[in-house]
């Protein structure tokens, strides 16, 4: 019996999730054919390495128990499971995708395997494109659709202006200047508001989300202070709280680090060069806070620079990929 290596534990743990939709755990006792795990995994010859019992930690076990014990077996195992949802997902009316497929055969490659079959393009493309009715696709859509470009020259031009203002007007004109770009691109924006012992920046909503919004012009880097400041705000009012810390200058790397290493956190940052870049390339700002926050969920980092993001930013883009609601 060969142990698991904890990428491949991983990919299992993903690929049940995927897996679950697809058919059964246990079918009607009077379904005709009876589609299940249990029976497909008969069907290939490992009924035996079906625990029953709850549908996802069972899947992961006959997962799991195929690759230890009948390594062999793995590919046709995944073979009858797709052949059988197809047939299956049909009659529900809701059939599997292109993108299910995609999905599935990116996993299958994390336990170091390609099945020909599931991979053919010719399968791939004769599977329906999932649809999507989201509102907040839609409104993306429309907003996108209303920002032309004449429109983000001058809020870049307002940009680049205020440097020219005196330290306290400045602060006052950024306020102001950020909450027009809010409701340019539709999020709903809050002015700046008074709690009892604390001021806020103001608030936005994205992807019935909401982030108390901290703004900041100044020539010192933000420090591990002022972060903290806007953590214990986002977290401390809702469970549920996110934040944005936005600044015309830069982060302190080492204040950044030490603040990452604290406790986790739901505030991401933005820069002046973030700023600067996202005006100059028409970058869809919503986009790239669905980016920054999918980077702080995946690896910890409260400022991922849209310099870093761009070729991703494009590619959801193109591909409307962050444009509904997950």
């Amino acid at each position: 019996m060969s142990e698991l290596s904890l990428k491949e534990i991983q990919a299992i743990t993903e690929l049940a999730e995927v897996l679950q939709s697809f058919i059964p755990a246990n079918a009607h006792p009077y379904s005709k054919p009876k589609v299940d795990f249990g029976t497909v995994a008969k069907d290939v010859g490992i009924g035996n390495l079906w625990p029953g019992g709850g549908k996802l930690p069972a899947i992961q076990t006959l997962l799991e128990a195929t690759l230890k014990t009948r390594r062999d077996k793995f590919c046709p195992l995944m073979i009858c499971i797709t052949k059988e949802a197809l047939k299956y997902r049909n009659k529900k009316g809701n059939p599997i995708t292109q993108e299910d497929m995609n999905l599935l055969n990116q996993l299958i490659v994390g336990v170091g395997f390609k099945i020909p079959e599931l991979v053919d393009p010719n399968f791939i493309s004769s599977l329906p494109k999932e649809k999507s009715n989201s509102s907040e696709e839609k409104k993306d859509e429309i907003v996108s659709s209303k920002i032309s470009p004449e429109k983000i020259e001058k809020i870049r031009q307002r940009f680049l202006q205020m440097e020219k203002l005196k330290p306290q007007e400045r602060g006052y004109e950024f306020e102001r200047f950020l909450n027009d770009v809010f409701d340019m691109y539709g999020f709903n924006p809050r002015p700046p508001f008074r709690n009892i012992g604390e001021q806020i920046d103001g608030s936005i909503e994205l992807d019935h989300q909401y982030y108390l919004i901290e703004a900041k012009w100044q020539t010192n880097p933000i420090i591990e202070k002022d972060l903290l400041a806007l953590h214990g705000r986002a977290t401390g009012h809702s469970r549920i709280g996110r934040g944005i810390f936005i600044t015309c200058g830069n982060f302190s790397p080492d204040g950044v680090y030490a603040f990452q290493r604290l406790q986790p956190t739901s505030i991401i940052g933005f820069d002046g060069q973030d700023l600067y870049i996202i005006f100059e390339k028409c970058l869809p700002l919503a986009d790239v806070i669905r980016l920054k926050v999918r980077k702080l969920v995946e690896s910890g980092e409260f400022h991922y620079p849209v310099l870093k993001l761009i070729p991703e930013i494009l590619n959801a883009k193109n591909n409307n990929m962050f444009g509904k609601n997950k």
